[in-house]
């Protein structure tokens, strides 16, 4: 083949790669019950009744986490959403110390973003949190955990079932203000059912 004809080849194959319209990448949609466009702007609950912290030296167990925050981008490549705040305290206890303290939990760094991804991924970003340890009323010490390389790797359910947003084995590790004898990582475990307004949301 000559010189020619490869150069005419090549210039053609270029311009026929180049003419292939670019694939958009797949919409994801959150919705409500009533399959409507979820509002940019409205608020969302997302309660785990099953949030457990594993460290060396005894787990820390949250039979209610309740947080709380906004919806900012209902649909597009992503769906993004944020916390802003949140109770889990009165429910959480621990087994460090040998058992019988309370937590009491401070969320810092909010508001802590959330981005659902195609292929149900879930990104949580900048989570970091304060346990106070509690006993008979005293506080005792004060851990505070931040995720390591400051991301939270999930998952999340998708259309027909309602959304959960699901966390396994997601390492934490503690910061220098904690207090003497403090776990030096926490390994979280926990499964948030995401509802507005007490009805179901769901990802399309």
């Amino acid at each position: 083949m000559s010189k020619k004809l490869m150069f005419m080849l090549a210039a053609l194959t270029a311009v026929a790669i180049m003419a292939i319209p670019a694939v958009a990448a797949a919409e994801i949609t959150l919705e409500t019950e009533e399959e409507e466009p979820v509002e940019s702007g409205s608020t969302f609950t997302a309660l785990s009744e099953n949030a457990v912290g594993t460290t060396e030296a005894g787990n820390i167990e949250c039979a209610e986490d309740d947080e709380e925050g906004e919806v900012e981008v209902p649909s597009g490549e992503s769906v993004e959403l944020s916390i802003s705040g949140g109770s889990s305290g009165a429910a959480c206890t621990t087994t460090i110390g040998g058992g019988g303290m309370k937590i009491d939990r401070t969320r810092l760094n909010t508001p802590w973003p959330i981005t659902l991804k195609p292929n149900d991924v879930a990104e949580i970003t900048k989570v970091k949190y304060t346990d106070t340890l509690t006993l008979n009323g005293n506080s005792v010490g004060h851990c505070t955990f931040t995720a390591e390389k400051n991301v939270v790797i999930g998952s999340y359910t998708t259309f027909p079932n309602p959304l959960q947003i699901t966390v396994a084995g997601a390492p934490f590790e503690k910061v220098a203000i904690s207090s003497p004898g403090c776990p030096p990582k926490v390994l979280l475990d926990a499964v948030w059912d995401v509802t507005q307004k007490g009805k179901d949301l769901f990802v399309k």
